[in-house]
């Protein structure tokens, strides 16, 4: 085993693969197909007085009493072998029957793990613990921890419970905090066991990997610190995995913790909520203590039902503070809504900070800030501001460090922050700030590892070497801590989270309601201007062609090209006002969203530009039948009439093709596809924009442009998208009509 001379070495250790077990039982690794013994935990050389040779290899059976042999293979139907244990097990060799025990039979990594363990003193006593026992045992104490009716007297119960149905000198109930620091909350003990209540440990006291297993197997028993660990025989470049293993081994750093801790015994049953590691109950024992698995059964019983009582009394609680922050987040959204949000701060500032519990809050709008309570300088907030901009997070950033963060903040500044973007640039925020809360912690020992020479125990092998040593004394220690504030709670966060949220809603309705507005106002004054001036154009064109006519004698030839200019002109800006129109009347005309065969539509569509197919030498291509869908007929003819249009005027081949087809999928994609002079990659946006043209208007027989503006607008009326594509050498539009329902 490598040094373990840091204190992140811990975390490394890999605790799950031991290759031992505590030597107060026996494991057998069995293939499940055929029932052979492949690996065994070497003390059962000596039970069996065999050697390995002779028992690794044989099939599992021999070694069981008939009757046990029925049970065990019955027990092997089950695909959740928890449901069979523990099974009887009479131990026998070729001579006689050899004891009884308890079998605890799981699966890992496709072998079968059969592991023998002491029934317990009272079945040797002839007082094997009945289910009527075990039931009135478990009932008891499940009773007592389901009537506490406060958090405080629920943990003290609990303690009080499981030390009675244990039998173990000490029982403590221990949360872990954000950082998985613990702290003791209730504690059961003889007068000869140290008390650790109110007590915190270290989060290296129990390192992520223990933790890990703590939330896949809740109970951990080890029953005598200073055993000789039994090796798993023969080695194997493959590791056993012994997370579900009731016999694991243990770290030797931990068996040296515990005979710092004077304790000869530990039990551990994991609290879960939320299916995530709440805490546990710690036992512990002055003497070697073994506690049988009927018995381990009820305790485990006995912690899941307190973590339900846990997870009830808490969501309660977070219900009740969900209820009153909702209240003041109602209160604070009915006057923003009424005087904006500025006018709103001003007024009820209280409330605001109440929100979060907060001192201080500022809200960054743009280059604007508005500071309310206890707030950060304007240098001090420049700064944060800059950080969290580089900070990678989703919808806020809370911390109750903020020296971490901004390492050269002055002393005096707040600790605590809870950012809540309001926009996704991140350009505008809100800061709600928390003081700085000077504590004492008072630690169950100085929180510390040292390297140390330590005798062998536990884990694969018995070798003196140096190794981390947990701390000598767990005598209480404190520690002043500075720069921390008191920690957001999640209904706060969420809490802030939702007055945003309903703001910008507020904030986003308004805006559209003004767009539309604007939008109508816009179209509106399109048609008028449209419609109005399309009447002094039409007097423009025919005086000027009237005095051409009329007066061609009297004219010199630059006169005539002038006048004939300003006909030309009137034409095409006639035929602006036109695309213009149209342009508007698509925003302004309501859609008649029917079930529509766009096969017809597309078949009247060319019937309409069937002249300037001819004209043009164009082929239409229809590789499959178009679907039905609901979209406005008239409207959706005119995206292909366009399209199609387009693709013919921009082609100079002799021969120009135009194939239009479906994408079937979700939501059916259409396109339009040619042979034509394709787009370049920088215009592809650009050419939806009214009146937007790539050539010339003298080019391609001239035009206005508005052709795929109003395309564009009909396809966005109807929720869908549109789109071009093309490498150079033809082009495809590809649209949609929008969501299906």
């Amino acid at each position: 085993m490598k040094e373990l001379n840091r204190l992140d070495d811990c975390s490394q250790e890999p605790i799950h693969i031991p290759g031992a077990i505590q030597p107060h039982g026996y494991l057998f690794v069995i293939n499940e197909k055929t029932l052979a013994i492949e690996r065994i935990s070497e003390n059962l050389t000596d039970f069996f007085q065999l050697d390995a040779r002779e028992i690794v290899g044989k099939t599992v059976t021999d070694f069981l009493s008939e009757s046990c042999q029925s049970i065990f293979l019955n027990a092997l139907t089950l695909n959740d072998l928890r449901q069979a244990n523990p099974i009887p097990i009479a131990a026998q060799s070729a001579e006689a029957t050899l004891g009884d025990f308890n079998g605890i039979l799981h699966r890992s990594s496709g072998q079968l793990i059969m592991e023998w363990e002491p029934i317990g003193e009272r079945a040797r006593a002839g007082e094997a613990l009945s289910f009527l026992s075990f039931f009135h045992q478990v009932r008891a104490a499940t009773l007592a921890v389901q009537e506490s009716s406060t958090f405080e007297q629920l943990c003290q119960t609990a303690t009080e419970e499981v030390k009675r149905i244990s039998g173990f000198d000490r029982v403590l109930i221990y949360k872990f905090e954000e950082d998985w620091t613990g702290v003791t909350l209730a504690e059961s003990r003889e007068a000869h066991m140290d008390a650790y209540l109110g007590l915190r440990f270290p989060a290296s006291d129990i390192p992520e990997q223990a933790r890990r297993l703590y939330t896949t197997n809740w109970l951990r028993l080890i029953a005598n610190c200073d055993y000789r660990p039994a090796a798993i025989i023969p080695q194997s470049p493959t590791q056993l995995d012994m997370s579900q293993s009731t016999l694991r081994s243990v770290s030797p750093v931990h068996l040296q913790y515990m005979k710092n801790m004077k304790t000869a015994a530990s039990m551990s049953i994991s609290i879960i909520k939320d299916g995530e590691l709440w805490g546990l109950i710690s036992c512990h024992h002055a003497e070697p203590r073994y506690v049988d698995y009927q018995t381990r059964v009820a305790l485990e019983f006995v912690g899941q039902t307190l973590s339900q009582q846990i997870q009830s009394l808490e969501g309660r609680d977070d219900y009740r503070q969900r209820q009153t922050l909702r209240a003041i987040e109602d209160e604070l959204y009915e006057s923003i809504a009424e005087h904006g949000l500025t006018p709103a701060l001003e007024a009820r500032t209280l409330p605001f900070l109440e929100l979060t519990r907060a001192s201080a809050l500022v809200i960054k709008t743009g280059e604007s800030i508005l500071n309310f309570g206890k707030a950060p300088d304007r240098v001090a907030l420049d700064k944060i501001i800059s950080t969290l901009k580089e900070q990678t997070f989703d919808r806020y950033y809370a911390t109750n460090e903020l020296g971490r963060l901004i390492p050269d903040l002055d002393e005096s500044m707040p600790a605590g922050l809870l950012a809540v973007p309001l926009s996704e640039g991140r350009d505008s925020f809100f800061l709600w700030f928390r003081p700085e809360i000077i504590r004492t912690v008072s630690w169950a020992g100085r929180p510390e590892k040292i390297p140390a020479n330590v005798e062998g125990g536990g884990g694969g092998g018995g070798k003196e070497g140096r190794k981390l040593h947990p701390r000598l004394s767990f005598d209480s220690w404190q520690e002043i801590k500075r720069g921390l504030a008191e920690p957001w709670l999640r209904a706060e966060i969420d809490a802030a989270i939702d007055l945003r949220n309903r703001i910008l809603s507020k904030e986003l309705a308004r805006t559209n309601e003004e767009l539309a507005e604007s939008n109508a106002e816009l179209d509106g004054f399109a048609s008028i201007v449209a419609h109005d001036l399309k009447e002094p154009l039409r007097g423009i064109r025919q005086y000027s062609q009237f005095i051409v006519e009329d007066d061609a004698p009297k004219l010199s030839r630059g006169s005539q090209d002038k006048l004939s200019s300003i006909a030309d002109l009137s034409l095409r800006m006639d035929a602006l006002l036109n695309g213009l129109y149209q342009y508007s009347r698509v925003g302004r005309v309501k859609l008649a969203m029917t079930e529509t065969d766009l096969n017809q539509v597309l078949s009247e569509v060319l019937v309409r530009i069937r002249p300037i197919l001819d004209e043009k030498k164009g082929h239409i291509i229809l590789p499959q039948r178009l679907p039905t869908l609901t979209c406005d007929s008239i409207r959706s003819g005119e995206v292909f009439y366009n399209l199609i249009l387009n693709a013919l005027k921009y082609n100079k081949n002799v021969e120009k093709f135009v194939e239009i087809g479906v994408e079937e999928g979700p939501e059916p994609v259409f396109y339009v596809k040619d042979n034509g002079i394709g787009i370049a990659k920088e215009q592809l946006d650009s050419i939806f924009r009214i009146f937007k043209r790539l050539h010339q208007k003298e080019d391609f027989g001239g035009g206005t442009g508005s052709g795929l503006a109003i395309a564009k607008r009909i396809v966005q009326r109807h929720s869908g998208k549109i789109w071009a594509e093309s490498n150079g050498e033809g082009s495809t539009f590809r649209f949609t009509f929008g969501p299906q329902i």
